[in-house]
């Protein structure tokens, strides 16, 4: 006998609260493209190895932007270039919605990318690939197929970390590697995803976390190579940075709280 596959179940009312829909389906799996492990719930990084987690769902989304409620063009086209690493200038294409920013990719990676602009008031939405539209789009598809996910950490960071963390033969080293980087993405995309008032009032630690990632990633790759293990307790030091970061900014945001 096969083993039961694991089922994802929704129940939604339906016109009212007692008239109630329930629809059940195979949940997705994500695998590590890396180390080959396999999670129910989608990761930026690998909790293991920090490699990149793909979805093994087939169906293919795009993703097009429909309004830019605050109707800052520039504003919009400032945030979609950081989330990409581009130096391609979107602001024509933005005047011109709807805009299909992208196509043929993994409805994870859509739905990812719909939630990174909503934060900034842009709103857009995802559909299937290959969904017929009335008239000839005016501008081609950022992405035509295979977007990569928004970048909250410049691309050079991400990519170094997870090469770095290759790197270690002692896995206590390279978890606490792991960890090091994870607890500073976190704080990152708490104020660019979450939060954004945070990127003000914090913005020194929004400098300070890619420079600490970038000059540990560098030391890996060049003094302490093949020494990882004598390199952990500045390892160490780096996420016990990121977690006093972490706290000062959970007690700033509980003081506005109680001020509210």
């Amino acid at each position: 006998m096969s083993r039961p596959k694991k089922l994802k179940i929704e129940v939604r009312a339906v016109n009212s609260p007692s008239s109630i829909r329930i629809s059940a389906k195979e949940k997705d799996i994500f695998t590590c493209d890396n180390c080959g492990n396999k999670y129910y719930a989608f990761y930026y990084f690998c909790p293991q190895c920090l490699g990149a987690v793909h979805s093994t769902e087939r169906q293919q989304s795009a993703l097009r932007i429909i309004a830019i409620q605050s109707h800052d063009v520039a504003g919009a086209n400032g945030w979609i270039k950081m989330l990409t690493g581009a130096e391609a200038d979107f602001a024509k294409a933005l005047q011109h919605l709807p805009f299909t920013f992208l196509d043929r990719s993994n409805s994870v990676i859509a739905q990812e990318w719909k939630n990174a602009l909503a934060v900034e008031q842009i709103q857009s939405e995802v559909f299937p690939s290959g969904e017929s539209t009335k008239k000839k789009a005016k501008y081609a598809p950022l992405f035509a197929s295979n977007a990569p996910l928004p970048h909250f950490l410049p691309a050079s960071t991400e990519t170094g970390a997870r090469e770095a963390a290759k790197l270690f033969q002692n896995a206590s080293a390279r978890m606490q590697w792991v960890d090091g980087v994870l607890t500073g993405f976190k704080i990152v995309q708490l104020c660019y995803k979450e939060d954004p008032t945070l990127r003000v009032l914090f913005a020194d630690f929004l400098f300070q976390i890619p420079q600490r990632l970038d000059e540990a990633i560098n030391a890996l790759k060049g003094t302490y190579k093949d020494h990882e293990e004598a390199y952990v307790p500045a390892i160490r030091k780096m996420t016990g940075d990121f977690r006093r970061m972490e706290k000062e900014i959970e007690n700033v945001r509980r003081t506005v709280r109680q001020q509210l």
